[in-house]
């Protein structure tokens, strides 16, 4: 699920910095979290689309 998001998100913004996309850990994940301060370019609805095609 999160690899699926690490795509749509550089596919919303190809300047994305690949480090800082979608991750986590075995039990948690979570957006972006870029040093300037923004987040995900993906709307809630896009996440959640992502997530369900991911299942």
């Amino acid at each position: 699920m999160l690899e699926a998001l690490r795509r749509a998100e550089l596919e919303r913004n190809p300047a994305q910095d690949p480090s800082c996309n979608w991750g986590g850990g075995s039990t948690i994940g979570g957006s972006p979290r870029n040093p300037y301060g923004s987040g995900s370019r993906l709307s809630p609805q896009e996440v959640a689309a992502v997530v369900e095609a991911a299942r």
